[in-house]
């Protein structure tokens, strides 16, 4: 939807694909939009090393920062587990201040719409009649930055989705988050192209190329991230 297109999968429909981040760039009202999908992040059986990979290719993808995080989270079905987890591996992945940057997303927009209402009070009636504490929790801790979209609306409703979320954004007044992460990849990425040639950091079909110079350096950060912690 932010992208204009269908490039990333469904995860529902895609039972079989080999789920990795992948990255997808738009210009859209005189912004340049990049967009990541992390299928599969959140889901407590991937091994850490695989996981950590990932987190690697994400910020590969936006090495200048995170305008936001983007926690998307179905309408017409229940509160999911992994749902539930996503803001917890946030802040684990990230740390608390992460949250500051957190929107939720809520998807299938259409399964709550009422005719005699608008979109803002059909997601209302929603979030005061059909969700649970702990969503109201979750919302809470991102700062009650949320909104509705839909897959199925025309072109111009999904672009006044696209402009909802940026409204959003607009309202953190330009700060990015970042991390010691973000520096060790590019710095990581500098000494590969330095070493090896120029590469591709981002393929057309939105595949991310890891060069081992970064895995090392996201490793070597967990590692270390992890001895702190434990000290504590």
């Amino acid at each position: 939807m932010l992208l204009g297109e269908q490039l990333f999968v469904a995860k529902s429909a895609a039972k079989s694909i080999t789920e990795h981040c992948q990255a997808g760039q738009r210009a859209f009202s005189e912004r340049d939009l990049i967009v990541v999908d992390t299928p599969g992040l959140f889901d407590t059986v991937r091994d850490e090393l695989w996981i950590q990979r990932e987190i690697t290719a994400c910020i590969q993808a936006v090495m200048s920062g995170v305008h936001a995080f983007l926690l998307c989270i179905r309408c017409d079905t229940r509160y999911t587990q992994e749902e539930k987890d996503a803001i917890q591996w946030i802040k684990y992945m990230f740390g608390e201040q992460a949250l500051a940057f957190c929107i939720v997303v809520f998807t299938h927009e259409d399964a709550i719409h009422q005719i005699d209402k608008s979109a803002d009070e059909c997601l209302a009636d929603f979030l005061q009649e059909g969700s649970t504490n702990d969503l109201h929790a979750l919302l809470t801790s991102c700062g009650n930055r949320y909104c509705a979209v839909s897959n199925t609306q025309d072109q111009q409703t999904q672009s006044s989705y696209t402009e909802r979320i940026i409204e959003i954004i607009d309202g953190l007044d330009g700060k990015m988050y970042t991390n010691d992460l973000f520096e060790l990849v590019k710095r990581a990425i500098r000494r590969s192209k330095e070493s090896h040639g120029e590469f591709r950091l981002v393929e057309p079909n939105g595949q991310i190329n890891v060069p081992p110079d970064a895995e090392k350096a996201a490793r070597e950060y967990f590692r270390k991230s992890r001895g702190r912690s434990s000290r504590r």
